[in-house]
Order: C-alpha cells, then sequence, then structure tokens
C-alpha cells in the first residue's frame, strides 16, 4: 500500500517536471504557479503545499540540475530578480546601483546598459506585485443554488477558508514577502505605489468574496464589497504581523490552518450578528 510519503514524493516529482517543461517552453517571467499546477494535473494550492512560490520550484530545479538558468531567464530577468532581494533586505533607499551590480556579477556601468537608474529598477520590480495576490488560483467558485439557510453559510465557510488558507500560504514565496515590504515602505511616498499595494494587498479577493456572499442571499444593501474587505483585512494584519514584521513566531502550517478558521469563524459570527441586529 502506498504510504502517505511516497504519494507526496510523487507529487513533488510531478511538480517539478512540469515546472520544468513550462520553464523551458514559456520562460520564468511568463510562466505562473497556475500553469505549472495545470501541467502537473494538481491545483495551485497542492504546489504551495510543496514549495513557497515560482521562485522556490525555480531554484530546487537549479540546484538539481534540471535546469540551466541560462537558457530560461534573460539578463533583465536575473537583474530584477537580484533588485528585489537588495531593495527587500537593505530597503530602496538604503540600496544602491551598486549593491545590484553585485548581486547580479555585473558591474555598475554593465548595470547602466538594461537601467538607466534605480528608479527604473524599481518600477520593474513592482510590476511584478500584478501577481502577489492572486487569489484566483487558489480557489474557483462555483454559481450555487443554495436550498436554504444552513446550506449557504456551510458553503460560504467552506470557501472562505479556501480564501484564507490559499492568502496565507502565497506569502510563504519570499518574493512576495519582499514586494509587501517595498510596497509598504514606498506606499507612503507615491500615491501611485499606494493605489497598486491596495489592489495587489489589501483589496486581492474582494470581488469574489463580495460575489459568493451575494449567491448565499445577501444584498447589496448590506455593502457586500465592504464586508469582504473587512475579511481580507484579518489576512493582511496577520500577513503583516507574521511574514513581514515578524512581531510574532514564524507561522507554521499549522498555525496557518488556525489563522484561517479564526478568520472564518470572527466573520461569519459578524455577519450572523449583523442580520440577527
Amino acid at each position: 500500500m502506498t504510504t502517505h510519503t511516497e504519494r507526496s514524493s510523487r507529487t513533488k516529482e510531478s511538480i517539478l517536471q512540469a515546472a520544468k517543461i513550462c520553464f523551458s517552453e514559456d520562460g520564468y517571467s511568463a510562466t505562473s504557479v497556475n500553469r505549472i499546477a495545470r501541467k502537473a494535473g494538481v491545483s495551485p494550492a497542492t504546489i504551495y503545499l510543496h514549495f513557497s512560490g515560482k521562485l522556490k520550484l525555480f531554484e530546487c530545479l537549479q540546484e538539481s540540475g534540471l535546469i540551466d538558468a541560462s537558457g530560461v531567464l534573460t539578463r533583465r530577468e536575473e537583474i530584477v530578480r537580484a533588485a528585489l532581494h537588495v531593495f527587500s533586505n537593505k530597503g530602496v533607499e538604503g540600496a544602491s546601483m551598486e549593491d545590484i551590480a553585485s548581486a547580479v556579477g555585473l558591474t555598475k556601468g554593465a548595470l547602466y546598459g538594461y537601467f538607466v537608474g534605480k528608479d527604473d529598477l524599481l518600477s520593474a520590480v513592482l510590476q511584478s506585485a500584478q501577481e502577489i495576490g492572486h487569489l484566483k488560483a487558489l480557489y474557483s467558485p462555483e454559481k450555487n443554488n443554495f436550498q436554504n439557510e444552513q446550506e449557504s453559510f456551510q458553503t460560504i465557510e467552506s470557501f472562505l477558508y479556501s480564501v484564507a488558507l490559499g492568502y496565507l500560504m502565497i506569502f510563504r514565496d519570499p518574493d512576495r514577502v519582499g514586494l509587501f515590504r517595498i510596497l509598504l515602505e514606498q506606499g507612503g511616498r507615491s500615491p501611485q505605489i499606494a493605489q497598486l499595494f491596495f489592489k495587489s494587498v489589501v483589496e486581492a479577493g474582494t470581488s469574489q468574496i463580495a460575489q459568493t456572499l451575494e449567491q448565499a442571499g445577501f444584498s447589496q444593501k448590506d455593502d457586500l464589497i465592504e464586508m469582504a474587505r473587512a475579511f481580507m483585512g484579518m489576512l493582511v494584519n496577520w500577513v503583516l504581523m507574521h511574514r513581514i514584521l515578524q512581531l510574532e513566531e514564524f507561522l507554521s502550517p499549522q498555525a496557518e490552518e488556525k489563522m484561517a478558521n479564526q478568520a472564518v469563524r470572527i466573520f461569519l459570527y459578524g455577519i450572523k450578528s449583523f442580520q440577527s441586529g
């Protein structure tokens, strides 16, 4: 009989092989976790159970000799990756073009051949923030015809749990944590970056949550978007404390599951109180 460990090992190997094909065919930037999941025949959430994100998958393939980075990453992509790490560790203001050039193995003069300056590099890094909270990769809400109130709340509970756990899981990826830090640091200096932070970190998933609440019988007068934002706000706060500021113990998978459950219970309790009030 196949053990859980054996199944897990086979799944991980299948994901790596799928990632190798996708990276080789499409390149690093054009490859998404969604694409790799489809190729491997698993859900995106399954990938995050084994790897912290696309970067970790790529690094595992490199370390095992299964892929040659020079054949997948363009020089410009390598520079953007290096800049992300430098900006995340030193802050945008504390980082220099020399730091980034050193991280990618270039001279400062050669680096200016790809980017005109630090602001240009920062813009390239921030473009990848569009992917920071892609919750659509973690669930597929379907049109539901709820028969009664109990059924609607059971379905909402399951759906919200998948959203909450998925959101916490995607921040296992150091790249997403780095982007979060950069957006947080720069948001106060630029209205455009502040808006990008709101859309990619805070607003991620709210429309899907509001849509499911509406299917469950809530009307627009309940301000479903604001209700969804309240739910996402709990998750953003936990990511901020545990992943960004690390004020409390770093999240384990078990702690993530517990937090996801707590967020759902608190939210649904508030909804029930609101309805009966």
